[in-house]
């Protein structure tokens, strides 16, 4: 609808005169939060499969319709483009033929034949231009005709689909948080080429889904006309925790059975009772108070049903008449008994939150249904104004009690709504207008209320709320074509308190440009702090929209238009940076986030009409700048954080983020962003060297030295050491390597030891970042290797190793390992004798695995009061699989020298369950002796 509500009163549920009328009433009424309804019927009851398949065969035949409809005109049309394209080659002929006629004007006959040709041109082509824009009508109708077959078609698939789950449209997106997802694929997604085209693109709002984002557990107030609750399209996703019916109802016997009796009333019963639609606009002026009758009523029987009409006690007189009760708005579709429509709040939700056509369709809405009519407005402002002379005339205590219980009713009342949508303003631009609004006592904002109620005043604008906590509220610009905004949207240009809470929304039409409607977004105060509050309180968003109707289930509005259409979108974008933020982001700081990551390049970087510019929510998900992460002691760039783990340990991030721990880093601006510790952690592969073939030494020892374990490490060889205590020279070996010093004795059969000091690494492994940027780690093994010989032909080789590590990462650091114990193993079948003539081996092993001890991190968990917090997690050093590696070796003399291969398979590499790895090698050694 390209029109703002002309709303004369900005009164808002948490601040409104209503509200105070409500406190102080003679009523009081206790209703259970839990007691609270929640409707979610289909507004059409379920069809079966069979009606199902013969209904979607309809709207599959009448898309196919469509389709070639829109074909057809196409055709006609570039027909036309194309005669018309000649008939316009033809006139520039004649137009030049005449030119020359003119030349010899004495040459009548030609220049008259001239002439009518010209003419004749000129007519063909003026037909031919109307025939062009008829089509050009036509197509554009036929084009529209079988976009709404498509939306009716896959609204139908989808309706049908809610009735075994209403929510598999949101879990559809929300499957991305766990999985890959291509934001670039979600193009295609029918939520946004067919239900919201160019608007969700035009946000980013892919670059959210891809995240998993849906909005869900954000609640936004919808602050309209009544929502249509039973719609498909809301459900599973109505609460009515904070839901409020404001239209100004008059005290009044609210009992639960005289309610029922007008309900179940005949016609006749009902003017005798008196049961008569209520007419807003004739209350006496001396009715000054709310009653609570209608949530009593609504608590203990549930809104009214489709088709149904309830009754309210309502003794007010008409004409000197006592009409005692009042109708009660149902959410249904079509009119109300009272003889309005219900449509506009319907469709700024489904723009917000809808199932379909929704930016944030995993969101929950919360109805603040208000009466917009002229009738509705005017009472409530005779019904405020009498209210305030009352207070203003009360005993200053009793003022003064009064005050402090409607603020603490106002706080609580902010409490059930994240955001408020208010698709309304007030289309004040005047000055002196604006400058006596300011100072008048029944608005809420005004300083005249505050000198009356200043604790109330205080609640309404959040003064003692934290910023973190705050209720974000989102209103449209207005649709006046003014220099700025409406004055309900633009209060931040003159109160303070609301600044970083209150945003304002200005239209842009898919072309990216302001829509010709829109109000401006006007220039910044002279005060305004863009540090504290972000560069405007106004962004862009487009103000074109596809939406939900409230008359029926297969229904829907197309291109729809105005400010009010473009706030919700942003009330949408704002509840998907909430649910990724997880309530760790206060509110303030993310609409400052939205505001500052908005795109103001181009012709958006005119401030007074794009404000902040228009919504990127690719930019607003993505951190800014660089990121830091580690713990309270030992932090680094993220970039830079990683530790590379021995595959004895296997995959060590992966069974910490089995138990949900999720690694937070801050970007510039101080909001987390978290990622799995997989991506901090990676075994470090040994897959080469292990199963690369080699030659039996010249010494003929066939036995395979563990050399510490880690990847680097060498031998001196034995002929370099001298004996010691009398052991055999070559079995006592020293090793060493960059940083590592250690010693080993390893015969081909008997018991094998050795110890080693690795200052530079952990078996290969490495730390950065905020892991530390050193590691040492000590390694003391025992083992016993034998070898049975059954002839030179055969042997078998068994063997096992257990040893301890002690690793030391830097004190602070996130990663902190207990002292644990591996094993190895391995058992082997020769053929022949290595290095003569021909010779295999058949081995099965297990690398180096870890049996004990666990590993603890200690990370930066996210954000709690605005302040980094951390936490700890512990899991097995122990992987969950273990690796066994089957391989074969051949060596054979082959011309000048001799030949390997080897043929290996691991499986369960890396001590991964379920991953495998082969490899094959070759080798050739000339033989220069």
């Amino acid at each position: 609808m390209n029109k703002l509500l002309p709303l004369r009163s900005a009164c808002t549920c948490q601040g409104s005169m209503l509200r105070v009328m409500a406190t102080i009433a003679c009523f009081s009424v206790l209703v259970a939060h839990d007691q609270l309804y929640a409707a979610n019927e289909d507004l059409r009851p379920d069809i079966s499969e069979a009606e199902y398949s013969q209904e979607l065969k309809a709207w599959q035949a009448d898309l196919q319709q469509r389709k070639e409809d829109v074909q057809v005109a196409r055709t006609a049309l570039s027909s036309t483009l194309q005669l018309l394209a000649d008939a316009q080659t033809q006139f520039d002929e004649a137009i030049d033929l005449f030119a020359e006629a003119e030349g010899n004007p004495s040459d009548t006959a030609k220049l008259e034949e001239a002439w009518d040709a010209v003419a004749s041109a000129w007519s063909r082509l003026e037909e031919l231009t109307q025939t062009r824009d008829q089509q050009q009508a036509e197509l554009l109708i036929a084009e529209q005709q079988e976009t709404a077959s498509r939306i009716l078609l896959e609204k139908y698939k989808n309706d049908y689909a809610a009735q075994s789950d209403p929510f598999a449209v949101r879990d559809s997106i929300a499957e991305c948080a766990t999985k890959s997802c291509s934001a670039s694929g979600f193009l295609a997604d029918e939520r946004m080429a067919v239900f919201q085209p160019k608007v969700l693109e035009m946000i980013g709002a892919h670059h959210a889904y891809a995240r998993g984002l849906t909005g869900k557990g954000v609640r936004i107030g919808i602050e309209d006309d009544i929502v249509s609750y039973r719609l498909p399209e809301f459900e599973g996703r109505i609460s009515f925790e904070g839901a409020e019916l404001l239209y100004p109802l008059y005290p009044g016997d609210s009992r639960e059975a005289d309610a029922k009796k007008c309900n179940q009333a005949t016609e006749s019963e009902q003017k005798t009772l008196k049961c008569r639609v209520f007419s807003y606009s004739s209350a006496a002026d001396t009715n000054l108070f709310d009653t609570l009758a209608l949530r009593f009523t609504i608590a203990r029987n549930g809104w009214p049903g489709e088709g149904e009409t309830w009754y309210l006690r309502n003794d007010a007189y008409e004409d000197g008449e006592l009409y005692r009760w009042a109708i009660v708005p149902h959410g249904g579709r079509g009119r109300n008994a009272d003889g309005r429509t219900s449509w506009h709040g319907t469709a700024v939700a489904s723009v917000a939150a809808g199932r379909d056509f929704g930016v944030a369709p995993g969101a929950t809405i919360v109805p603040i249904a208000k009466d917009f009519s002229s009738e509705g407005n005017s009472a409530q402002t005779r019904t405020e104004r009498s209210l305030l002379r009352y207070i203003r005339g009360l005993p200053e205590e009793e003022r003064t009690r009064l005050d402090s219980e409607v603020a603490e009713s106002v706080t609580g009342n902010y409490s059930n709504y994240d955001i408020i949508n208010r698709s309304f303003g007030i289309p004040v631009f005047d000055p002196d207008s604006i400058a006596g609004l300011l100072e008048d006592e029944t608005e809420w904002w005004g300083e005249g209320f505050r000198k009356i109620l200043p604790q109330t005043w205080r609640a309404i604008m959040q003064t003692g709320v934290h910023p973190d906590d705050r209720t974000v509220v989102v209103y449209a610009a207005g649709n006046s074509t003014e220099e700025f905004g409406g004055l309900g949207a633009d209060i931040p240009r003159y109160e303070t308190h609301v600044r970083g809470s209150q945003l304002s929304v200005m239209s842009i039409g898919h072309d990216g440009y302001h829509a010709s409607y829109s109000n401006f977004c006007g220039p910044l105060p002279t005060d305004w702090d863009a540090d504290r509050w972000g560069r405007h309180f106004c962004l862009a968003a487009p103000g074109t929209v596809n939406a939900a109707a409230s008359w029926g289930w297969d229904s829907f509005y197309q291109g729809i238009t105005g400010t009010s259409f473009a706030a919700p979108v942003v009330s949408g974008a704002l509840a998907l940076l909430m649910e990724h933020f997880r309530g760790q982001l206060g509110n303030v700081e993310i609409v400052k986030r939205l505001v500052n990551t908005a795109d103001n390049t181009g012709h958006y970087a005119q401030l007074e009409i794009y404000g902040a510019g228009l919504i990127d929510l690719n930019a607003a998900l993505r951190p800014v700048g660089g990121t830091t992460t580690g713990t309270s002691s030992w932090h680094s760039d993220t970039a830079m954080t990683m530790l590379s783990l021995p595959p004895a340990i296997g995959g060590l991030g992966q069974r910490l983020a089995a138990q949900g721990v999720e690694v937070a880093s801050l970007d510039s601006w101080g909001a987390p962003f978290w990622s799995s510790p997989v991506r901090f952690m990676s075994v470090q592969s040994w897959t080469q060297p292990r199963l690369s073939p080699s030659f039996a030494d010249p010494a003929g020892h066939s036995g395979e030295f563990h050399l510490g374990f880690t990847p680097g490490t060498v031998a001196v060889p034995a002929r370099a050491i001298a004996r010691i205590d009398g052991a055999v020279a070559g079995t006592l070996r020293l090793l060493k390597g960059d940083g590592r010093i250690g010693v080993e004795q390893a015969p081909v059969a008997g018991f094998r030891w050795g110890v080693l000091r690795d200052n530079s690494s952990w078996q290969g492994g490495f730390p950065s970042g905020a892991f530390g940027n050193t590691v040492h780690s000590s390694t003391a093994w025992l083992g016993r290797s034998a070898r049975f010989e059954f002839d030179r032909s055969w042997a078998v080789s068994l063997s096992g190793t257990l040893a301890l590590v002690q690793v030391e990462l830097p004190s602070g650091a996130m990663l902190d390992v207990e002292p644990h114990l591996m094993s190895t193993w391995g058992i082997a079948v020769e053929q022949g004798v290595r290095g003569v003539g021909k010779w295999s081996r058949l081995s099965l092993t297990q690398p180096l695995r870890a049996e004990t001890g666990k590993g603890t991190l200690t990370y930066l968990a996210g954000l709690k009061n605005g302040a980094p917090a951390y936490d700890r997690a512990s899991a097995p050093l122990a992987p969950q699989g273990r690796e066994v590696v089957l391989s074969f070796t051949h060596e054979t003399p082959v011309g000048l020298g001799r030949a390997v291969i080897r043929v290996g398979h691991s499986f369960n590499f890396l001590h991964q369950r379920g991953r495998s790895d082969s490899n094959i090698g070759l080798a050739y050694r000339v033989n220069l002796r």
